[in-house]
């Protein structure tokens, strides 16, 4: 089977002149969706999707890893801090209130 990156007729992967140079080629292949979007865009989203969850002192496990268990120390609502506390290793870590919102659940 032939190779769709290859140019008609030269069995050559290299651009020649009046053809599509590289990120002509990603284009016309790429559906538009949200990749299109500017971080900025994209951060925003995600804030609005995420705002509403509150973060008070207390137990949480990571969404993506729920064996790991974290301890909210302190929270400085002014700056968008949270101090942050690994109960296995004791490893304390300063996370954006974005982070903790987006990536912590509570434990029950």
């Amino acid at each position: 089977m032939e190779s769709p990156w290859l140019f008609k007729n030269t069995g050559d992967p290299s651009p020649r002149r009046g053809s599509l140079n590289e990120k002509e080629m990603i284009r016309a292949i790429t559906p538009v969706d949200r990749t299109r979007m500017s971080g900025q865009q994209r951060y925003l989203e995600e804030y609005e999707k995420y705002k509403h969850i509150e973060i008070t002192p207390g137990e949480y496990h990571l969404k993506s890893n729920p064996t790991i268990k974290l301890v909210v120390i302190s929270i400085h609502e002014e700056i968008g801090r949270v101090l942050v506390k690994t109960v296995k290793s004791g490893n304390e870590r300063e996370r954006t209130l974005h982070w903790c919102r987006k990536n912590l659940v509570p434990n029950r």
